[in-house]
């Protein structure tokens, strides 16, 4: 029986319902990323608890990994921003004014749904790998000359290796229940050292 209702809790507590604005803000990097690498558009469903999604024209090599990629770093840079504002409000807060308060956690809540859901879903993240492997592979066959293929050659370990570590430490946050909170938190602490 207590398996019972622990199931209906887990099925009713969506991370997508509670911090939907960061569903928002995380379609959203997509849309603004795909808009401004020149990729066309075709629909864009910012939210829709069960799926929302940019549909977009699929780019090679670096731009279709930023806009695969996007989500982490415009919601990190969003999460940031509202957490440094709602940081600053409570140092300057002061007793009794309950406007400010309810402004302050409003400034949290969004800092913390930026967060929890900056992190690449698996789409995303089989979409930037593949759009990078894709590319490198090409360039790394010296199909566009053999001096051109060494430069991709010698680049390569500087540049495809970072970019794919970080979309693997991306899909471990997004694929781990949790993590997002965990960044949330950092970012949290980051920016309190800031103060």
């Amino acid at each position: 029986m207590p398996y019972r209702v622990v199931y209906i809790i887990k099925q009713q507590f969506n991370l997508n319902k509670v911090f939907f604005p960061g569903v928002v803000f995380h379609e959203l990097a997509h849309f603004l990323a795909a808009v401004l690498l020149g990729a066309r558009v075709s629909s864009a469903r910012f939210y829709d608890p069960k799926r929302a999604e940019v549909v977009h024209e699929e780019l090679p090599g670096i731009r279709g990994y930023l806009i695969s990629s996007a989500p982490f770093y415009f919601g990190t840079l969003l999460a940031f921003i509202f957490i440094r504002m709602a940081q600053y409000g409570a140092r300057m807060l002061s007793l009794g004014d309950a406007a400010a308060l309810v402004q302050i956690i409003l400034l949290y809540y969004l800092g913390m749904s930026a967060a929890v859901h900056c992190f690449p879903s698996s789409t995303d993240a089989g979409n930037a790998i593949r759009t990078l492997t894709s590319f490198y592979a090409r360039k790394l066959s010296f199909a566009d000359g053999l001096l051109s293929g060494i430069a991709w050659w010698i680049t390569a370990p500087l540049i495809l290796a970072p970019l794919y570590a970080g979309v693997m430490i991306m899909m471990f946050f997004s694929a781990v229940r949790g993590l997002g909170l965990a960044w949330f938190v950092v970012l949290f602490f980051a920016s309190a050292a800031l103060l």
